[in-house]
């Protein structure tokens, strides 16, 4: 007869294995970025010695060296261009009799872009269910139901 495991260790086990699997997902993860911005890195230096190499051609002499780098700025809005004030204005259509707040505007906002983003993730499937439930019947009903007290 083989002894019986306890729940409480099982349950450690199970813990562990969840959490190693993680962390062996992340890394190959983390390895594959990493080797994708050493490639990027690799080639950015590259043009940068072809550029100098052009420079040096010249007739008027630059030390490249004396250059200084420009800050790149990388805030880059979640939003394609143009495609903010589209909802914004789709949200007001959509609420003419009850009229919407900037913070209403907002919120109705930030659930389209996360369930935009829910499909990245988890796909279309999840996407029609999550705006049919979330946009036409919580969200919508929550404005207008705050919007009248």
């Amino acid at each position: 007869m083989a002894n019986r495991i306890p729940s409480s260790l099982k349950w450690l086990v199970d813990k562990r294995r969840r959490i190693h699997s993680e962390i062996i997902f992340l890394e190959e993860k983390v390895s594959k970025r990493i080797a994708a911005q050493q490639a990027r890195l690799l080639k950015l230096g590259a043009d940068l010695q072809a550029v100098d190499a052009t420079i040096q051609l010249h007739e008027i002499l630059i030390d490249p060296s004396k250059i200084t780098p420009v800050r790149v700025y990388r805030d880059r809005s979640d939003f394609k261009y143009g495609e903010m004030t589209r909802l914004i204005y789709s949200f007001l259509a959509e609420a003419q009799s009850t009229g919407l707040t900037t913070n209403q505007v907002a919120d109705l906002m930030i659930a389209k872009r996360l369930c935009q983003l829910a499909v990245n993730r988890f796909g279309v499937y999840f996407f029609l269910r999550c705006e049919s439930i979330v946009f036409v019947n919580a969200i919508t009903n929550y404005y207008i139901n705050s919007a009248k007290i």
